[in-house]
């Protein structure tokens, strides 16, 4: 066998295969004997024909493809072998250059390579600061106003206060025949907020609610606006109005005291233990983001650093998978992808060059990075914590209602030991996803020292996975026959599942 490499630029290669003749001849006579068991042929019981009289029934044509989807299969993974060749995907017969002798083009996929540089050196100040007393006493309020309750006074409306309202709405002037009411309500119900949580699109105008601020119940009042030429509904842009108000009822918002009693309300033992609790919680919270936030410069300075290479099959792959993600989303709200474009007003093409590529193209690397990090630093998931953390998770799915632990159960010895199987994977990545962020955390904050030795450097090299057999192209071959047909599959080494060939 005969093999003869060349690189592309897109980290795939080139292979020009060729093979003795005999080996086409043997192919063509196992092609016969499968031909002649899948069809019957007059006077032969399957399977024992005679070669011309395979050729003569099925056409010598027939005959060749099948051999030479026979003879690929068979040839493809020493070719993988002999070359040295790690495929990163399924590759594909692009062609069949000839018969005599058999020659085939394929172009394979190479396996990702991430070159992480010095990581090692990479340095990112940690400045978390936790939250201070004013942000626990505002939490505290935000408690408060959770359990607050609302009723009706007497009193001028002040800010927090809920309105009901008659409104009416007219256009200041009017030309001759044309109608002055723009709109009117007799039970419009307002929220006087806070001036630094107005709403851009509150109605009738921004800073309406407040206008209301000292008027009383039954009390009523005209105020007049204008408003702006870029308004977005076009018939008010620049139009003058007058609004007439009649105060119906005012609802004060009446908020617990903060003390012990409050705190025992809500579970806490006292003030001082829930000030406590709250604090905890906000630090909790605070530190999350932030390490979040850290942890995402720091992959970034790490990936500027390193070199990594795939081959497009993998940026398409994963592309499908975000593609099946937001089907499903959106299924969920009852939703089709079609709507979604046309509410966005994009077509599925610029969808997915323009949002859904450049996306899947930073998981794809983001991925490979904390893969081969997590190999270079030799971190592993210890058989004690996965255990406990399997438990935690079957513990919080016998709490969700859209969980059926019950049918799994029932569905046979296959279904439970795929459930089971399913959880300890996703959990054992889980945890491997959290060590490998926290140390990359440590690497950028300088906890770990560039000089310290690894404990392993992920050379270790996984079990010899059967080599995927190619795709066939559907590019007519430079000979008169060309290849095509089934193929088999394989997961690449780098951990990510490929599509099927």
């Amino acid at each position: 066998m005969k093999i003869e490499k060349q690189p592309l630029d897109n980290h795939q290669i080139k292979l020009t295969v060729e093979v003795e003749s005999k080996q086409l001849e043997a192919s063509k006579r196992r092609a016969a004997r499968k031909l002649s068991r899948q069809a019957k042929i007059p006077g032969f019981r399957p399977g024992k024909a005679p070669y011309e009289v395979v050729v003569r029934h099925f056409g010598e044509e027939a005959v060749l493809e099948e051999a030479l989807d026979m003879l690929v299969d068979e040839i493809y993974p020493k070719v993988l072998d002999e070359a040295e060749i790690k495929p990163g995907a399924p590759g594909i017969l692009e062609s069949v250059e000839s018969v005599d002798p058999p020659r085939f083009i394929f172009t394979v996929p190479l396996e990702p390579e991430v070159d992480l540089g010095d990581y090692r050196a990479v340095r990112v100040p940690y400045d978390y600061r936790a939250p201070g007393d004013e942000e626990v006493e505002k939490s505290l309020e935000d408690l408060r106003r959770m359990y607050a309750t609302t009723k009706t006074v007497e009193r001028p409306i002040q800010e927090g206060d809920f309105v009901l309202l008659s409104i009416q709405v007219e256009k200041a002037k009017t030309k001759e025949g044309e109608e002055a009411l723009i709109a009117e309500n007799d039970n419009f119900a307002v929220y006087v907020a806070p001036e630094e949580k107005e709403k851009e699109d509150e109605w009738p105008f921004k800073g309406f609610a407040r206008q209301l601020i000292g008027l009383k119940p039954e009390e009523e009042k005209t105020l007049s606006y204008t408003y702006p030429k870029d308004h977005s509904a076009e018939e008010l842009r620049g139009q003058k109005v007058r609004i007439a108000i009649k105060v119906k009822a005012v609802r004060g918002v009446e908020t617990p005291p903060l003390d012990d009693e409050f705190a025992r309300m809500i579970g806490a033992e006292n003030l001082d233990d829930l000030r406590q609790r709250v604090r905890t919680n906000l630090e909790n919270e605070a530190r999350a983001r932030y390490d979040d936030e850290y942890t995402s410069i720091a992959l970034e300075k790490i990936k500027a650093g390193a070199t990594i290479k795939y081959p497009p099959q993998l940026v398409e792959h994963e592309m499908e998978h975000m593609m099946e993600d937001i089907r499903e989303r959106l299924a969920a709200q009852n939703m089709e992808l079609e709507t979604y474009l046309k509410m966005r007003e994009m077509d599925e093409k610029t969808f997915l060059e323009e949002e859904v590529k450049p996306a899947a193209i930073q998981r794809l690397e983001e991925g490979l990075l904390l893969e081969t990090l997590a190999r270079a630093e030799n971190i592993q998931v210890t058989p004690a914590e996965l255990e406990q953390a399997v438990q935690q998770t079957l513990n919080a799915l016998q709490e969700d209602p859209n969980v059926d632990l019950q049918s799994i159960a029932r569905g046979g010895r296959k279904a439970r030991q795929e459930f089971s199987n399913a959880i300890i994977t996703q959990t054992a990545s889980q945890l491997l996803l959290h060590h490998t962020l926290k140390r990359v955390r440590q690497i950028a904050s300088g906890e770990v020292d560039e000089e310290q030795t690894k404990a392993g450097t992920g050379e270790e090299e996984a079990s010899e996975e059967k080599k995927p057999a190619p795709k066939k192209s559907k590019k007519k071959a430079a000979s008169p026959k060309s290849a095509k047909g089934k193929s088999s599959q394989k997961k690449t080494t780098s951990g990510k599942e490929q599509e099927k060939a």
